[in-house]
């Protein structure tokens, strides 16, 4: 009877095991294992739409390099660590509405669009300002990303992405031994000039939309992911420099 009984309780465990394994390896509704090593992920993963088969932390390469603790994640852990607790409150909503949109390429750009956020705040924190704010997001007014503050001055922050061209998405959707080789990019074309200043020029009417004598410094931080061939820095510097102007500074960062 006890050899049965052990028998028995050897098998449970084994089906308990089998279980947790599998909770483990697929999305749930229960905080999930990884939860401890990216705990603001988890709480961004855990309000998102996981309905949606677009959202981007169920997508199997994404949760396996979760739950496998993945380096090049721990990076954007640190960065959303960063947030004072009253910025993550208003910055995790924004973020989790994001989770789940995917561009024509399958890109989950809207949201890395969101985390490259946390860049422009990292940027104020280690430049001495203080009181580093996210600002709620309004349906009807136009705001800037981030309020901070300098002695009795006030300091506004838009954080803007411009990422990789669609000749260069379209690119990577061509299967790689039939890729032609790219020339490298010595010179800023037109269209992403015409980019550049787009996006500039709307940053720039987000950040002028508000009206405080406190305000003493506006900053553009642009944050740029350039196709891989592009190899004009010194041009792109030059071209921003040009776009500044006394009332609005434009501070930008590669990725990649």
């Amino acid at each position: 009877m006890l050899r049965e009984t052990g028998a028995r309780s050897i098998r449970i465990e084994d089906a308990l095991a089998r279980i947790m394994k599998q909770a483990d390896s697929a999305p749930s509704q229960f905080a999930p294992s990884w939860s401890g090593a990216f705990p603001r992920l988890c709480e961004i993963y855990l309000a998102s739409d996981q309905a949606s088969a677009g959202n981007w932390f169920q997508q199997p390469n994404v949760w396996q390099a979760l739950i496998s603790n993945d380096q090049g994640l721990q990076p954007l852990e640190r960065d959303l660590q960063v947030l004072d607790s009253k910025s993550w409150s208003i910055f995790l909503v924004k973020a989790a509405q994001r989770v789940h949109q995917m561009d024509k390429w399958g890109y989950s750009r809207a949201l890395f669009d969101c985390f490259n956020e946390t860049k422009g705040y990292r940027f104020l924190v280690e430049n001495g300002y203080e009181e580093v704010r996210v600002i709620p997001e309004q349906q009807s007014t136009q705001t800037p990303d981030l309020r901070a503050r300098l002695g009795p001055s006030t300091v506004l922050m838009e954080v803007k992405t411009v990422n990789e061209s669609d000749n260069q998405k379209d690119y990577f959707e061509i299967p790689g031994e039939q890729r032609p080789a790219l020339k490298a990019a010595d010179r800023l074309s037109p269209s992403l000039q015409n980019k550049l200043a787009s996006t500039v020029g709307v940053a720039r009417t987000q950040l002028l939309a508000v009206k405080e004598t406190t305000v003493t410094r506006r900053i553009i931080y642009l944050i740029i992911r350039p196709d891989l061939h592009f190899e004009a820095d010194d041009e792109f510097r030059l071209f921003l420099r040009a776009q500044s102007t006394p009332e609005i500074e434009i501070v930008h960062h590669f990725l990649g």
